[in-house]
C-alpha cells in the first residue's frame, strides 16, 4: 500500500485482509494524522517515501520491500469482500512465469447504493520483474507483457468506497489528479490511455466539453483491447448524451454493445437516449435487457470494466418513470411505493409520487408526498407551490401561508411564492402584511 492521511479508512482495509497477508508493506508519503499508528497496530512494515508526483514511483518503492511470493495491492478506501478471502487464497500457487490476476472492483457511487464496476491487475507474483508504469492510474499490464507473463481472471472482489472524503479533501484530490493527468497527456500526446484517463477526470469534474474532446482523441488513437474499447465507447457516449448529442451517444452505445452485448452500462445510456428522443417503446425493450443483465451481475463477475450495477430501487424508479410516460400511472405508482424510504433518490421518488397522485386526483396522497418531500428538500420551489395550491384548494389558507412563509425564510424574494403568499394574506384580511411582503420583494418583482 501507499498512503497519506488515510486514518478514516485504513483500519477497515487492513482488517479485511487479516489472516491472509504474511507481510503488510505500507509506504507513507507524508501522513500527519493517525495513519501510521493504525498501520502499526496491524503489524505493518512502515517505510517513508518523498512524494515526487508519480504514483508508479511510490508503488515500485513498496514492491522493493515486499519479500513474499505474491503481491496483492490495495488502496486504503478499499476492502476485500469477506467471501473473497478463500477465492484469493486459492490463487496463491507456485508459478514458473509472471502471472497477474484481474480482480473485480465494486466502486460504490456517492449515492451509496449503485456501483460502477471495474477490473484491475491487483495480484501478481513477486520477483518476476513486474513493475508499475504511468505517472497516475498506474498499470502493470505493459510490464507483465514484456516479461512474457500471463493475465488471468478471478472471482475475487474488492469494494471501493471512494466517496467518503470531505468536500475540501475531495477537491484537493481532484486538483492533484488533474494536474498529473494533464502532464501525462502533454508528455504522451499520442497515447490513447493518457487521453482516456484525462477525459474521465474532466467528466468527474463536470467539464463535459473538455472530457468530450479527450475521449474523441482516445477513440481516434486507440489501440486498446476489445474490453477497453467498449469501456471507452461507454464513457464517450455518456458525455455525448450530457452534451445533448443524442445520435452520437447512440452510435457509441452501438459500438460498445457490438463488443460486449451482455452489459448494463451501454444499454442504460441507450435507455436514457431513448427517453430523450421520446422513443418510449424502444426504451421499454431496452429496460428489459438492463434488468436481465443487472440481475446476472449480482451473481457473477461482470464482462466489462466500467460497467454499472444498479440497485433494485434504482431500477424501480427508472421503470416507474417510463410507465408514467407511457400512460400507465397506476403501475408506476405501485413501483414507487415499493421503494425503500432509505433510498438515496428518495427526493425524486416523492416528486414522482406527488405528480402522479395529482394526475389521478388523489389529493390526500399528493399532499402527504409533498409534505414529506419538503422535509427533505425545503428549497424545492415547485413542491412549495403545489402544496400551497393544494391547501388553498381545500381552503386551508392558514396552512398554505405557513408553507409559503417557511420557504421565503430560506429563499426570500422568490417572485412566484411572494405573489401566492401575498394573495392569501390579502384574501384572509391580512392586508398590511401582504403589502409589506410585496414592498420587501419589490426589487425582485420589478
Amino acid at each position: 500500500m501507499i498512503v497519506k492521511n488515510e486514518a478514516q479508512f485504513l483500519a477497515d482495509c487492513l482488517a479485511s485482509i487479516a489472516g491472509l497477508a504474511d507481510q503488510i508493506v505500507v509506504v507513507d508519503t507524508g501522513s500527519t494524522d493517525d495513519t501510521l499508528k493504525i498501520a502499526a497496530r496491524y503489524k505493518a512494515e512502515i517505510y517513508h517515501f518523498d512524494w515526487v508526483g508519480d504514483f508508479s514511483a511510490a508503488r515500485n518503492e513498496s514492491i522493493r520491500h515486499a519479500s513474499g511470493d505474491w503481491i496483492f495491492w490495495l488502496d486504503a478506501d478499499e476492502r476485500l469482500k469477506p467471501d473473497s478471502q478463500s477465492a484469493l487464497r486459492a490463487l496463491l500457487r507456485p508459478e514458473k512465469k509472471a502471472v497477474a490476476y484481474i480482480i473485480n472492483i465494486m466502486n460504490r457511487l456517492a449515492d451509496g447504493q449503485n456501483y460502477k464496476l471495474s477490473k484491475a491487475h491487483r495480484l501478481f507474483n513477486n520477483h518476476r520483474g513486474i513493475i508499475f508504469e504511468g505517472r497516475i492510474h498506474e498499470q502493470i499490464a505493459g510490464s507483465v507483457g514484456r516479461q512474457g507473463g500471463e493475465e488471468r481472471t478471478s472471482a475475487v472482489f474488492l469494494e471501493h468506497l471512494g466517496y467518503g472524503l470531505a468536500p475540501r479533501e475531495q477537491a484537493l484530490k481532484h486538483q492533484r489528479n488533474l494536474q498529473l493527468l494533464e502532464t501525462m497527456a502533454a508528455e504522451n500526446p499520442g497515447d490513447a490511455y493518457a487521453h482516456f484517463t484525462l477525459a474521465q477526470q474532466y467528466q468527474l469534474l463536470g467539464r463535459s466539453e473538455e472530457a468530450h474532446t479527450h475521449f474523441l482523441r482516445a477513440v481516434g488513437n486507440n489501440r486498446f483491447t476489445a474490453g477497453m474499447k467498449a469501456s471507452l465507447y461507454n464513457t464517450t457516449a455518456e458525455v455525448s448524451l450530457a452534451l445533448g448529442r443524442i445520435d452520437e451517444a447512440l452510435d457509441f452505445c452501438k459500438r460498445s454493445i457490438a463488443i460486449t452485448p451482455k452489459q448494463v452500462g451501454a444499454w442504460f445510456i441507450k435507455y436514457k437516449a431513448g427517453l430523450a428522443h421520446e422513443n418510449y417503446r424502444e426504451a421499454m425493450a431496452v429496460l428489459e435487457k438492463i434488468k436481465k443483465y443487472n440481475a446476472e451481475l449480482k451473481t457473477k463477475p461482470g464482462l466489462l470494466s466500467g460497467d454499472v450495477l444498479l440497485s433494485d430501487d434504482q431500477l424501480r424508479l427508472t421503470e416507474s418513470i417510463l410507465l408514467r410516460k407511457t400512460g400507465r400511472p397506476d403501475e408506476a405508482l405501485n413501483l414507487l411505493e415499493r421503494i425503500d424510504t432509505a433510498f438515496s433518490g428518495r427526493q425524486r421518488v416523492l416528486q414522482e409520487i406527488s405528480e402522479i397522485c395529482l394526475e389521478l386526483n388523489r389529493l390526500e396522497s399528493a399532499e402527504q408526498a409533498l409534505r414529506t418531500l419538503l422535509l427533505l428538500a425545503p428549497q424545492d420551489a415547485v413542491a412549495v407551490q403545489r402544496l400551497g395550491l393544494l391547501l388553498t384548494r381545500r381552503q386551508a389558507f392558514a396552512e398554505a401561508i405557513v408553507v409559503y412563509q417557511n420557504y421565503l425564510r430560506i429563499q426570500p424574494g422568490q417572485p412566484q411564492i411572494v405573489r401566492l403568499c401575498a394573495g392569501l394574506l390579502a384574501k384572509t384580511g391580512q392586508t398590511e402584511q401582504a403589502v409589506q411582503l410585496l414592498q420587501t420583494a419589490r426589487p425582485v418583482l420589478s
